[in-house]
């Protein structure tokens, strides 16, 4: 069951944004097979994993980075139509835009927001039958 969340959440400007989202990841992981359609880094070859999806993962948060800093909302610009129009940077590693058009890092509309980071790490010396009931 995979769903598109930037078709629930095209307005990053809207000020419930935030509150959207939490909205929509709650309702769709509720119920106990919610973790079944969501595939787990641990058992799925990364190949396999759609860009921009949803995962899950196992183990053990061994450090906490300082926190990370980025553009929650960015304006974008056409190169050739001039049209500006807002994207999310939430729940992304990059800001991204198409090849004709550039991010404007002067805008006004831009906000800058941060986010704590972690370095997690398999768990240590997990037997075989421990992994196998955590599917």
């Amino acid at each position: 069951m995979w769903v598109d969340i930037s078709a629930v959440l095209d307005d990053p400007s809207d000020p419930e944004w935030t509150k959207k989202a939490i909205k929509f990841f709650d309702d769709r992981l509720q119920g106990e097979d919610s973790s079944t359609w969501i595939p787990s880094v641990n058992h799925t070859s990364l190949h396999l994993l759609k860009p921009d999806s949803l995962v899950r993962y196992r183990g053990m948060v061994q450090d906490m980075f300082d926190p990370e800093f980025y553009l929650g909302v960015y304006e974008v610009e056409d190169k050739s139509s001039n049209m500006k129009t807002l994207k999310s940077g939430k729940y992304q590693d990059v800001a991204s835009c198409s090849p004709t058009q550039k991010i404007n890092l002067e805008s006004r509309n831009n906000v800058t927001m941060n986010r704590q980071t972690y370095y997690c790490v398999p768990v240590p010396a997990e037997n075989q039958w421990v992994k196998e009931i955590s599917l």
